[in-house]
């Protein structure tokens, strides 16, 4: 009683909060935080964190625009509403890219759940699995990308910060929020640029500065957007890739979101594999399978991918306990989901515990493969895999019952 207690103060506190931060930000709004001085626009007060590069890199750039707009979500929360807390991607072949794919658009997914108004910026490059067959000349890929960051420039001057992948001199896996332009267009402003103060100004790669990539074009930058960003894409390169967050419309009903969260939980559980770049990369089901395989013989530990199913996991099972507060007709199964999803957690954490959390730097990579260790990882994967399909069956359960209570047919 007093821990119900407890939590009810908590949440009136926290809704306290939000409103009066809403107040505040009618006193200060985007467009007057934006400062111009010395030929350089940027806006005043966006959040800053270090964006590492990891499988999540671009969530959490959506994570900060998110914040900045006043919104109270957790990164957790923010998984479940892209569907990142119910994806896995295994893929061990040379040049494979198994943390840029997944079979949605996962940044789109989060903005529509929240009401936001979003639009993807992309470049036909036709290179490298691009969009186009053909490659512009270098005066047209200039034109091309001066459009692109009339778009990014126009956002700063609202005020409304803009989340672009690979224009710093960082290179083409950084992702930051642009704050800043300078009036030559040489130049962008960042936050997020891993390592570095918010703040930090950069020279626009393959505008003033080189591209220092494969592709080798001027006239250019590229970056690497996840998932289903346009037609027949499902990660990888892509050229003048941005994300932008327009106005906020009505959020969508609580109960219709939870529901297109665990439509999209069943379908990236039985997603086909796709072939991109170096390889055959695999998901839900046959991604579990395939990452078995290769613990038992050669493979490596592949713990970026375990990085995204234990936090992920982790984040399904709590949205799994509190949906069941919103379904009572589906409350049962969603519950016995959110069970499955904690175990598998468990298991993997007391399976690959020299692995969680994820480092760049955790030299165990190198002295691990034992026979032991390959034959406990092996079967324990197996495990994870059975605890993820019964999860799965709890919540198509959950789904059929949701159809019976509206009186349509499963």
């Amino acid at each position: 009683e007093y821990t119900s207690m407890v939590e009810a103060v908590s949440k009136h506190e926290a809704e306290a909060v939000a409103q009066l931060e809403k107040a505040l930000g009618v006193l200060d709004t985007p467009i007057d935080r934006v400062k111009r001085a010395d030929g350089r626009v940027w806006i005043d007060g966006v959040p800053h964190e270090s964006l590492v590069y990891g499988w999540d890199i671009s969530l959490r750039g959506l994570h900060l625009m998110l914040r900045d707009r006043g919104e109270m979500i957790t990164l957790d929360e923010l998984s479940v509403l892209s569907g990142d807390a119910f994806h896995i991607c295994f893929a061990n072949a040379k040049d494979t890219c198994p943390e840029l794919l997944i079979p949605t658009d996962a940044l789109a997914n989060a903005a529509h759940a929240l009401g936001y108004e979003h639009e993807w910026l992309i470049t036909d490059s036709g290179r490298r699995a691009h969009l186009g067959t053909s490659v512009p000349d270098a005066t047209e890929r200039e034109a091309l990308t001066r459009a692109v960051l009339q778009k990014i420039r126009a956002q700063v001057d609202a005020g409304r910060p803009p989340l672009v992948g690979g224009a710093s001199d960082q290179g083409c896996g950084n992702w930051s929020l642009v704050v800043g332009y300078n009036d030559a267009g040489t130049e962008l402003c960042h936050n997020g640029l891993d390592g570095e103060p918010a703040g930090t100004w950069s020279k626009i790669r393959g505008i003033s500065s080189p591209i220092s990539d494969k592709d080798d074009l001027a006239g250019y930058w590229n970056g690497r957007p996840r998932g289903t960003v346009v037609p027949g894409f499902q990660g990888g390169w892509l050229v003048n890739p941005a994300f932008i967050l327009g106005d906020k419309r009505t959020r969508p009903d609580t109960v219709d979101t939870i529901e297109t969260s665990l439509m999209r939980a069943v379908e990236l559980h039985n997603a086909e594999s796709v072939h991109y770049f170096g390889g055959q990369h695999y998901f839900g089901v046959e991604a579990y399978q395939r990452w078995s395989a290769a613990l038992a013989g050669t493979g490596g530990i592949s713990d970026l991918m375990l990085d995204e199913v234990v936090r992920g996991r982790a984040a399904a099972a709590e949205f799994c306990d509190q949906s069941a507060t919103h379904l009572p007709a589906a409350a049962a199964h969603l519950r016995r989901a959110a069970e499955q999803y904690r175990a598998e957690v468990e298991l993997a954490r007391k399976a690959f515990g020299d692995f969680i959390p994820f480092r760049w730097d955790n030299v165990k990579r190198d002295t691990w493969g034992s026979a032991e260790q390959r034959r406990v990882a092996a079967e324990s994967a197996k495990q994870m895999l059975k605890h993820e399909q019964a999860a799965i069956l709890e919540i198509t359960k959950a789904l059929v019952g949701l159809q019976k209570a509206k009186g349509e047919t499963p």
